[in-house]
């Protein structure tokens, strides 16, 4: 027992470490699987959201672009246009001849209205002229309704001009600024930190860093577009808005240092100028964003005197009310300088941007940023118009859906099957392995016990006659027939050992079978189980139906012997029943022979009906040895009548047991 108690231990120990193994790699590969299919998740989300940032702000550009080409004189009702590009304030004298302003015709969904501050603070706008050019512009450049309706939003303008404290400034960082130090800050964070850490950290950091170079991008492209180009010359301004087109003498000069003004441009630079086309330019931009503009640089000839700089967002912000938007720049001549904007429907602005993405995200808001981008993340900056600074607010994505059936789990799945598939086989191949040690054992046990008996018998009654001290002859000769007895006994001992022995390597001995009726197997089969029964004490019933006629082929005496097993058993097994009769049946169902041996003993128990064919099996009541046996009978007369093209089967359901052999037709 100690060496079957060890090897069930090394056994269980084999298997939860195995097991433990496989479920170690099992949650590890599901974590691993799960972290990829979430950064699948994350890329496709930040792709789509890249892609509808870069849509609104290719929508928003070309409103700047179209600002930006606007002249600084545009944002007065009427202008002079010698005089144009010489003084910032360009107010008519006698004999001049004004000028309207684009700006009392134009109108745009997103721009509410367009202003002028001077240095004192005063604002005006070009769309709500005043004194006598307010009649002049009602009458011949706009209408009743667009004059009332553009004073409703000067007013409500400059009462929001009323408390500056309140705006918030939003400045675009140009070169070596946020962009750079946001980078460098990420290089510095990876550098000289151990390969684990920086590999934990890396991916969230280079998520940051790409977000920051896509923003830049953006933000070049926006910046291209915001360049204001105004180097069209006052003689074509009046050519265009009728104006005379004498220039002075020190125009001519500047015309001639600016070939191609007022055709074709001749540069990138000029090309994004008055007349340009702002979605080609926002192409162009896009593909060359290396070619962004230095605000630092004037963007008007200093010869010209008005230098003019870029459109800036700023939000207005005050206690309860929405924040508005406005783009201002600044115009200066000399020390003096103005402020000219224009003050955005944000609303208005807000529903056509987000209606540009609205296929990819259709809850989502756009949420204004009215410290901008210098106290933002790189994360928040990564959700940044550049155009605006507003952020692009998403809901989160939903967890990655797993399928059912995925290349890991199917992985997993039939490992782990083969893996409890091997453990159940060893197991049963442990059970076996212990069940026939157990077996063998018994088995050595009952033939040892099943010789001693006769050996012993035969060496005390061998020696006796030898030795002369059984002188009577009738002794003699009863001594003699139990040598006699104790021999054929130990023969047949002998005898099924080596037929078992020949059944389980499957070798078939060479037999003489013989064709026989029913009728003449029984009659050859009733004196020798007769003679059995009565050494027993035990009565043969022989019941037959008419089997005059029912041929079978087979071999006699292994017949014989499988019969007068069972019957032996029975006189073995049911000798203490009161009912002493042994039953001998034999009839025909379908086309076979069925011969039955039944008795009346205390039959078989149902826990061991499905192990009584089984070599070196006995039943636990026959395991104090009173009953003689090896455990070999019932599995040697199976495979005995399985030879003979039958078979052998326990067919007993009440008391008694009873087995049916049968016999195929010939």
């Amino acid at each position: 027992m100690g060496a079957v108690r060890r090897s069930i231990l090394v056994f269980i120990a084999g298997v939860l470490g195995v097991l433990g193994a496989l479920g170690w790699m099992t949650v590890h590969a599901l974590r691993l699987e799960r972290s990829e299919l979430e950064a699948r998740r994350d890329a496709k989300y930040q792709e789509s959201v890249r892609l509808a940032l870069w849509r609104m702000d290719a929508a928003v550009t070309p409103i700047i672009a179209r600002e930006a080409a606007r002249p600084h004189f545009h944002y007065q009702s009427f202008y002079v246009p010698d005089r144009a590009y010489q003084q910032l304030t360009n107010r008519a004298e006698e004999g001049d001849v004004p000028v309207p302003s684009p700006l009392l015709r134009e109108s745009d969904y997103a721009v509410r209205l367009h202003y002028q501050k001077d240095a004192a603070g005063n604002v005006t706008s070009p769309q709500v002229p005043e004194g006598s050019l307010k009649e002049l512009a009602k009458g011949a450049f706009t209408t009743s309704y667009r004059q009332a309706t553009t004073e409703d939003a000067f007013t409500r303008l400059t009462a929001m001009f009323a408390d500056t404290k309140k705006a918030a400034g939003y400045k675009i960082a140009g070169a070596g600024g946020f962009f750079d130090d946001a980078k460098l800050k990420l290089e510095h964070q990876w550098a000289g930190q151990a390969p684990h850490v920086a590999n934990a950290e890396q991916s969230e950091s280079l998520q940051s860093l790409e977000a920051t170079n896509d923003y830049t991008k953006r933000e070049n492209l926006v910046r291209s577009q915001n360049a204001p180009q105004q180097r069209a010359q006052r003689g074509n301004i009046s050519e265009l808005e009728g104006a005379p087109k004498e220039k002075p003498s020190g125009e001519a000069r500047k015309d001639a240092s600016a070939p191609g003004r007022g055709d074709a441009p001749a540069s990138p630079e000029t090309d994004k100028g008055v007349g340009a086309d702002p979605a080609t330019s926002a192409a162009e931009s896009a593909a060359r964003p290396e070619d962004a503009v230095d605000r630092n640089r004037p963007l008007v000839s200093e010869d010209e005197g008005v230098v003019t700089g870029p459109f800036e967002p700023r939000w207005i912000v005050r206690d309860g009310v929405e924040p508005e938007l406005i783009f201002e720049r600044e115009v200066r001549l000399g020390a003096e300088s103005i402020r000219q904007g224009f003050w955005i429907d944000w609303p208005a602005l807000r529903s056509e941007l987000l209606s540009s993405v609205a296929e990819m995200f259709p809850q989502a808001k756009l949420s204004p940023l009215p410290g901008g981008v210098e106290s933002a993340s790189p994360s928040v900056l990564g959700r940044t118009l550049a155009a605006i600074p507003a952020e692009l607010v998403t809901p989160v994505p939903p967890p990655a859906e797993i399928p059912l059936l995925t290349p890991v789990r199917t992985t997993l799945g039939l490992t782990w099957a083969l893996a409890l598939a091997a453990v159940v086989v060893i197991a049963l191949v442990l059970r076996a392995s212990m069940e026939l040690a157990e077996r063998r054992g018994q088995f050595v046990s009952a033939v040892t016990h099943e010789l001693r008996t006769p050996l012993t018998t035969f060496v005390m009654y061998s020696q006796m006659l030898a030795d002369g001290l059984v002188r009577d002859e009738e002794s003699q000769r009863s001594y003699i027939g139990t040598l006699k007895s104790e021999s054929q006994r130990l023969a047949r001992i002998v005898e099924s050992v080596l037929d078992f022995a020949r059944l389980s390597k499957r070798k078939r001995p060479a037999t003489v079978r013989a064709r026989l009726t029913a009728e003449q197997i029984v009659n050859n089969l009733v004196p020798v189980l007769r003679a059995r029964c009565e050494q027993g004490g035990m009565e043969l019933v022989v019941e037959r139906e008419s089997l005059l006629d029912f041929p079978v082929t087979t071999d006699p005496p292994t017949l014989e012997r499988i019969i007068y097993n069972l019957v032996d058993n029975a006189c073995k097994y049911a000798a203490a029943s009161d009912d002493k009769r042994i039953h001998l049946v034999a009839h025909v169902e379908r086309r076979d022979l069925v011969l039955a041996v039944k008795d009346h003993g205390p039959g078989i128990d149902l826990k061991e009906r499905a192990q009584v064919f089984r070599a070196f099996t006995r039943g636990r009541k026959q395991h104090d040895g009173n009953i003689p046996g090896l455990g070999l009978g019932l599995a040697l007369a199976q495979g005995l009548a399985r030879e003979l093209g039958g078979d052998l089967r326990l067919a007993s359901e009440g008391p008694g047991a009873e087995f049916h052999v049968r016999l195929p037709r010939d």
